[in-house]
């Protein structure tokens, strides 16, 4: 196993492969691996953790990073949005397609089939993200919160602590939640399925009894949604 050191970036050998990874250390119990969508690895550990024994635990899970390093470049890069009459967006897992009008109101309006964007400025790209943005936002805020609230007693029977809850814009996660029960949402969330939404809010309010990802946590988290491993893959597919 070779070692290679630079800040806090750092890498082993596995086989053939080389992995690169991010180290963040902070006050915290366990070791973590996570592979983002845009192939970094980041690898949380304890402020107490040696660096030998890390890249150690890194290389054990060799296997599974190179498993989601394939699973991740499966997928086309995503093309930036020119946010133009004809181009496709997500809502609730679905395809719709967007249709700019001039307009001295400015609102979004899903109808037949189309989201439907008036504005002021329709040659505005900036203007009319702001506005879809707006309209996600308070999607998201619409059907998110009533559905939190519909899901919690499924963890409330297991000791769950009392959470708050908001929606933040986050380029990497999904969702978040505190040691302090605040669970934050990707308001983004609510482009993808409803069973994908439902996934990601049970897997943050099962953080509000195992607040890491210990073998109590996926165990609780299976219990509740057995098929969560499938419907993970779904959603990255999204």
């Amino acid at each position: 196993m070779v070692i290679e050191n630079n800040s806090n970036k750092h890498s082993i050998q596995f086989g053939k492969h080389k992995i690169n990874f991010y180290l963040q250390k902070s006050k915290r119990k366990t070791l973590t691996i996570k592979v983002k969508p845009n192939l970094t690895i980041l690898v949380k550990a304890p402020n107490e953790a040696k660096l030998k024994q890390i890249k150690i635990k890194v290389h054990k899970k060799g296997d599974w990073i190179i498993k989601q390093i394939n699973f991740f470049q499966d997928f086309s890069p995503i093309t930036p949005k020119k946010y133009i009459s004809g181009e496709s967006f997500k809502y609730l897992g679905k395809q719709y397609r967007l249709k700019v009008h001039q307009s001295n109101l400015e609102k979004v309006k899903l109808k037949n089939g189309y989201i439907n964007i008036y504005t002021k400025l329709k040659n505005d790209k900036e203007q009319i993200k702001s506005q879809l943005d707006l309209w996600y936002f308070n999607l998201a805020l619409k059907r998110i919160e009533p559905r939190l609230k519909e899901l919690y007693p499924k963890v409330k029977k297991y000791n769950a602590k009392p959470y708050t809850f908001k929606l933040r814009n986050m380029k990497t996660r999904w969702g978040s939640c505190t040691s302090k029960g605040k669970i934050f949402i990707n308001p983004g969330l609510i482009k993808a399925p409803s069973l994908c939404i439902d996934y990601v809010l049970i897997h943050e309010l099962c953080h509000l009894v195992y607040p890491n990802h210990s073998k109590k946590f996926y165990n609780l988290l299976e219990k509740i949604e057995p098929n969560w491993i499938e419907i993970k893959n779904n959603l990255e597919r999204n």
